[in-house]
């Protein structure tokens, strides 16, 4: 061999290294963001009616019992994957941190990393009846965007499950024993998310909604609670993957690390 092809194959030899270094930030999963300072306080309770239809009688029962914690605000946080768009399955290790007034407001703050080490952040919101989507400098919102982030507060009171029978804004349609309508205010009507419940262990296994993903296009678009945790003796699904029909696949997988109940957030939704 050659001078110039052993030249050669070393620097061939060190691009191979170095991208698979590179790449290999990508697959390392970060700490979470530290936890919320503020700390949960005794909650009150409610009573579950009776009333309710069954899916909704039997989660509640399965996720805080007979007595309904009554849940003002929430902020939860952890990590989580995303899925970059193009043909290598390259996908970009987040960690977040949700801040929620239970179907009114929400934002949430993620970190893209690399090693663990930040390199780019983002915030999707719906404050003060707007959403938005910020990635580094851009900010993208609008009627498409309001629609997709009421959605996502609406699926996330999973995270507060007793506001499923305490928001009085909500209206259940009943499919059949194990599939219901969620129904809720969006702008001068509605919008709805359909929920499917486990039949064994009444909890919820998906949510689906037509969802614009882009800014004149609806796809189909589902939540699956993969895995479910007690935090504050409140069940809720502490991993669950997100999916666009005409992708198929899941484009984010969450984890949820920790949930404070009732804690001062003023300060953060009032950006």
């Amino acid at each position: 061999m050659s001078s110039l092809s052993k030249i050669l194959t070393i620097f061939v030899i060190v691009v191979i290294i170095l991208f698979l270094i590179g790449l290999g930030g990508f697959w390392y999963t970060p700490e979470s963001l530290p936890p919320h300072p503020g700390e949960t306080p005794p909650f009150s309770y409610a009573a579950l009616s009776d009333e309710l239809a069954q899916p909704i009688h039997n989660y509640l029962n399965a996720t805080v019992g007979d007595s309904l914690p009554v849940i003002e605000t929430a902020v939860v946080w952890g990590t989580a994957r995303f899925k970059l768009p193009g043909l290598l399955p390259i996908w970009m290790p987040v960690r977040w941190s949700a801040y929620y007034i239970p179907g009114k407001e929400f934002l949430r703050e993620m970190e893209i990393t690399w090693y663990g080490l930040t390199f780019l952040q983002g915030k999707d919101s719906y404050i003060n009846g707007t959403g938005k989507l910020i990635i580094g400098e851009d900010v993208t919102s609008g009627p498409e965007i309001d629609q997709g982030q009421v959605l996502a507060l609406r699926g996330e009171t999973a995270f507060m499950p007793s506001n499923f029978a305490l928001d009085t804004s909500i209206t259940w349609r009943t499919v059949d024993d194990t599939t219901m309508w969620m129904v809720f205010p969006f702008n001068e009507t509605s919008d709805s998310l359909q929920i499917t419940f486990n039949p064994q262990t009444h909890l919820i296994e998906n949510f689906t909604a037509q969802r614009y993903k882009e800014t004149d296009e609806m796809s189909g678009w589902w939540i699956e609670c993969l895995e479910w945790q007690t935090f504050h003796s409140i069940k809720i699904p502490s991993e669950f993957s997100v999916t666009w029909e005409d992708e198929g696949t899941p484009w984010a997988y969450f984890t949820i690390e920790g949930v404070e109940y009732n804690v001062d957030i003023s300060d953060v939704l009032s950006e």
